[in-house]
């Protein structure tokens, strides 16, 4: 820009500078741990118009620094309501982040998406560590990624989907941290630790006398869809003698274990595949 003849140039904020080295494939996440150092209000919004078109590791980092102050929390939080970050993106991790600001509208905010959060019992800390040794880079290096879609068709199909098709009870899992194995681990071992609110349990017991457990949806004065594992079921309110909304995922506990350990390795390298597989051939 000129002005009385003199070359006008617009100085660039220290946030403004490292959010725009963020796409930079050796430089980005240090832009965005450097970023959690400053304190500008405008952190936020310069990072979150970045956050669509990051890569998974960089995503991990964003929600990080977000989750460090409070003002920044909110804006995240803002924009988990808005749609804007995925729900699933924000892992149990840094929804105790969160939390641990001791903000009470953060808190109220997160218990509006996520409900009560609770610890992660002992055992299942076991065997996240276990399964952190078992399920180590070198071991799903020798996985074999076909049959890990025949284990999740089997185990986690009838919830979920992964590359096509719609989920029924749980999200759809391409765009989530697949490739994250504390992720993986933290949400297939201990289900209910963190759990959105669209994904809470819902125990039915109608006046003929049957009890029903599913994901409440698609809800009128007159009835609702209570969608289950084994297809939706239609209720009219006056067939509903008793509705309970539990803090319990309609995810079982014990996938994992239930498995061998050649299909636990298949399955979660599948599940980190950044494409689809072809099934096994038929023998």
């Amino acid at each position: 820009m000129k002005s009385g003849g003199r070359n006008i140039r617009t100085v660039e904020t220290w946030p403004a500078y490292l959010v725009r080295h963020i796409p930079d494939p050796v430089l980005g996440e240090m832009a965005i741990r450097a970023l959690g150092a400053t304190s500008g209000p405008d952190v936020p919004t310069l990072m979150l118009n970045r956050y669509a078109a990051s890569t998974a590791e960089k995503k991990r980092a964003m929600l990080g620094v977000l989750g460090s102050r409070p003002e920044w929390a909110k804006a995240l939080l803002k924009a988990v309501k808005e749609s804007k970050v995925p729900k699933h993106d924000i892992d149990s991790a840094t929804v105790r982040q969160l939390l641990a600001l001791h903000d009470k509208s953060v808190q109220a905010d997160v218990e509006a998406l996520w409900g009560r959060v609770r610890a992660t019992a002992e055992d299942k800390k076991q065997l996240m560590t276990q399964y952190r040794s078992e399920l180590a880079p070198g071991a799903l290096k020798q996985a074999n990624l076909s049959n890990g879609r025949a284990v999740f068709a089997k185990t986690c199909g009838q919830c979920h989907t992964l590359f096509e098709g719609v989920s029924r009870l749980g999200p759809e899992l391409t765009g989530s941290q697949r490739a994250n194995l504390d992720y993986i681990l933290e949400n297939v071992l201990d289900p209910s630790a963190v759990v959105a609110r669209e994904y809470q349990m819902t125990i039915i017991q109608t006046t003929d006398g049957r009890t029903l457990t599913g994901v409440a949806a698609e809800e009128t004065d007159a009835g609702l869809t209570l969608k289950t594992q084994t297809g939706d079921i239609r209720l009219r309110k006056s067939e509903i003698e008793k509705r309970t909304l539990t803090a319990n995922s309609v995810m079982p506990e014990g996938l994992l274990q239930s498995l061998s350990p050649a299909d636990r390795r298949d399955l979660v390298a599948y599940l980190a595949s950044p494409k689809q597989v072809p099934l096994p051939a038929a023998k």
